[in-house]
C-alpha cells in the first residue's frame, strides 16, 4: 500500500480517503448484517447479549482495519482505543519550546492533566478541570454560582489569551509541535463554547426551558426561579454556531493534515455578560429560595403549620435537576475520530444531487457530531456549506418516550418546501431504545426524506428485556451496521444485570455538583 505522505496531502485528493474507508465499510456491513438477520427474533436475554457482543466483535474489528489504513496510507497515527475517550497531549518540552507566557500559564493551572511529561487535553470523566474538583472519590460539590462561574470565565480568558499566539498565522505555516499545543487549546475553546451554547439555547425561552429541562409547572417555575431573558440570545447562538463551525474545520483540518491557506481567527465580541448572566440566574433564584423557606421558618417558629421539609424537599431536588441539566460539565460523544467515521458513514449514503440538508441534534446535552457532520460534507462531498443547516434543538430524550409529551415539530422552523433536493439528518450519539430517533423522525417524515443516524450503540439498561417493549429491537437493529462502535458490558451474574464499561470506568468518577441549603 503505497503511502501518501504528509506534505503531499491535499484537499484535491481527500476522497480517495472516502473510496478507501466506504470499502471498509461495505464490507463489514455485510457481515454485521448477517449476524443481525440469524438472530433477528430473538427474546431470551442470553442470546440478545450474546448477539450485540458479536456485533460489538465485528465492529471493533472494522475498526482496527480503519485505524490501520488511516496509519498506513495516509501517515494518520489515530491508534488508539476507540471505545473509550479519546484525549489530545502535548509535552512539556513542546511548551517550553513555544516560551510564551499566556501558553505557558495556561498550561501550569489546573485546567489539564499532567502525566509524567505530557499534558492532556482532558479527563476521562469531566472536563472543566478547576483546582477543586477532585475524582479520586465520588463527591457531591455545593454549588456557589459566584465561584463556580467566576473560575468559568477565567477558564475562558485563560484559553483566548493562550490562543493569541496562534491568530492570524496561516494555518499550513504552523510547524508540528505547534499545530500539537494548538489542538489541546482548541480542544478546551470548543469545549467551553459547546458549554455556553448548550447553556443559552436551554435559557433562551423560559416555557421550554421548565417544560424540558425538569417538567416543571409553570407556577412553580415562577415561584423558586428568578428568570431574565438574555438580551441578544438569537446573535449570541447564531455566533457561537459559526464559530463553533470554524473551530471544527481549523481542529478536523489539522487532525487530518489538509492543507487549509485560512488564517486564524477568533470571535472577538463574547464578553463576560454571558458568565454574569449565568451567575445571576442561579444567585438570584437561590436568594429567592433562601427566603421562602426563612419566611416558612419564621411562621413555625411562631406556631404556625407549615410544609417546611417538603419545601425544602422539593426545591432541592428541582434545583439539583436543573444544575445537572444546565451545568453539565461533560459533553456526550467526545471522540472527533469515532465521529468522523460515523460522520463518513452518514454522508456516503446521501444521494449525490442532494443539496439541501437540515442537520437536526437534540440539545438535551451537548455535542459536536453535528459540526463533524457539517465539515465532512463540505470538506469530502462538496456540499455548498451555506446549503446545510445546524438545528439544535431542545427536546429532552427522557420526556419524549412518552409520546404526550414531546413538542409538536410545528415549534421549530418550517423547512421551504418550494425548494427540492432537500433532506434531513436526525443525529444522536449513542441508543439503546432508539427512542429519541424514532419520535423526532416522526415528527419531521412529513416535510422532507429523514435519515436517522447514531454514533455508537450503549447497552446501558440494567435490564435487556425492555428492549421488547418498544418495537424497539428492530428499530435498534436497522442502525447497527452504521454506528462507529458498540460499548461494551459486562454482566453482573448475582442480580443478572448489566453494566456498561463506560459508566464503570468514566462516569463513577465524575464530580456532581448539587445544591444545599
Amino acid at each position: 500500500m503505497e503511502s501518501i505522505d504528509k506534505l503531499q496531502w491535499s484537499s484535491t485528493n481527500i476522497k480517495f480517503l472516502s473510496e478507501d474507508v466506504n470499502k471498509i465499510y461495505d464490507e463489514y456491513k455485510t457481515k454485521i448484517e448477517d449476524i443481525i438477520h440469524e438472530n433477528y427474533w430473538l427474546h431470551v436475554e442470553e442470546k440478545i447479549l450474546d448477539m450485540f457482543r458479536n456485533i460489538w466483535l465485528e465492529i471493533s474489528s472494522r475498526n482496527n482495519e480503519l485505524l490501520k489504513l488511516l496509519e498506513k496510507k495516509y501517515n494518520l497515527d489515530f491508534l488508539w482505543k476507540l471505545d473509550f475517550s479519546w484525549g489530545l497531549s502535548v509535552s512539556d518540552i513542546t511548551i517550553e519550546w513555544l516560551d510564551n507566557k499566556n501558553i505557558s500559564s495556561f498550561f501550569s493551572k489546573d485546567y489539564v492533566t499532567k502525566t509524567d511529561t505530557w499534558y492532556n487535553s482532558r479527563w476521562y470523566g469531566y472536563y472543566f478541570n478547576f483546582d477543586w474538583f477532585d475524582t479520586d472519590w465520588w463527591i457531591n460539590y455545593d454549588l456557589y454560582p459566584e465561584m463556580y462561574f467566576k473560575n468559568l470565565e477565567n477558564y475562558f480568558l485563560d484559553i483566548k489569551n493562550a490562543l493569541k499566539e496562534f491568530e492570524w498565522k496561516n494555518i499550513n505555516d504552523l510547524n508540528d509541535l505547534e499545530k500539537d499545543t494548538f489542538l489541546v487549546l482548541l480542544e478546551h475553546y470548543k469545549n467551553i463554547l459547546y458549554f455556553y451554547q448548550n447553556f443559552i439555547i436551554l435559557m433562551s425561552d423560559k416555557d421550554k426551558l421548565a417544560k424540558h429541562v425538569w417538567n416543571l409547572a409553570s407556577r412553580n417555575f415562577d415561584k423558586y426561579y428568578v428568570y431574565n431573558k438574555l438580551a441578544d440570545t438569537d446573535k449570541y447562538i447564531e455566533q457561537i454556531n459559526l464559530e463553533l463551525e470554524s473551530s471544527v474545520n481549523m481542529f478536523s483540518d489539522i487532525l487530518l493534515w489538509i492543507e487549509n491557506n485560512s488564517e486564524i481567527k477568533f470571535w472577538k465580541t463574547l464578553d463576560t455578560k454571558i458568565f454574569d448572566y449565568s451567575r445571576k440566574f442561579f444567585k438570584e433564584s437561590f436568594d429567592l429560595q433562601n427566603n421562602i423557606v426563612e419566611d416558612l421558618e419564621n411562621k413555625e417558629s411562631n406556631g404556625k403549620k407549615t410544609d417546611i421539609k417538603g419545601t425544602k424537599k422539593f426545591i432541592a431536588k428541582t434545583n439539583n435537576k436543573f444544575i445537572w441539566n444546565l451545568l453539565r460539565i461533560i459533553r456526550e460523544e467526545d471522540n472527533p475520530v469515532k465521529q468522523i467515521f460515523a460522520s463518513f458513514n452518514i454522508a456516503r449514503s446521501i444521494p449525490d444531487d442532494i443539496e439541501n440538508i437540515d442537520i437536526n441534534w437534540m440539545l438535551y446535552w451537548w455535542i459536536e457530531m453535528p459540526y463533524f457532520m457539517k465539515y465532512v460534507l463540505t470538506r469530502f462531498y462538496s456540499k455548498d456549506s451555506s446549503k446545510l443547516n445546524i438545528n439544535l434543538i431542545s427536546m429532552s430524550a427522557y420526556h419524549n418516550r412518552n409520546l404526550k409529551r414531546v413538542s409538536n415539530a410545528d415549534e421549530y422552523p418550517e423547512s421551504d418546501k418550494s425548494k427540492s433536493k432537500k433532506m434531513q439528518l436526525v443525529l444522536d450519539d449513542n441508543l439503546f431504545y432508539g427512542s429519541t430517533l424514532q419520535v423526532w423522525w416522526n415528527n419531521l417524515m412529513d416535510r422532507w426524506p429523514v435519515l436517522s443516524w447514531v454514533a455508537e450503540l450503549w447497552l446501558r439498561r440494567g435490564k435487556l428485556w425492555k428492549l421488547e417493549e418498544w418495537k424497539s429491537l428492530n428499530f435498534l437493529l436497522s442502525k447497527v451496521h452504521w454506528i462507529s462502535s458498540v460499548t461494551p458490558i459486562e454482566k453482573n451474574a448475582k442480580w443478572w444485570s448489566y453494566k456498561n464499561l463506560v459508566n464503570k470506568f468514566i462516569k463513577r468518577k465524575l464530580p456532581k455538583l448539587v445544591w444545599k441549603f
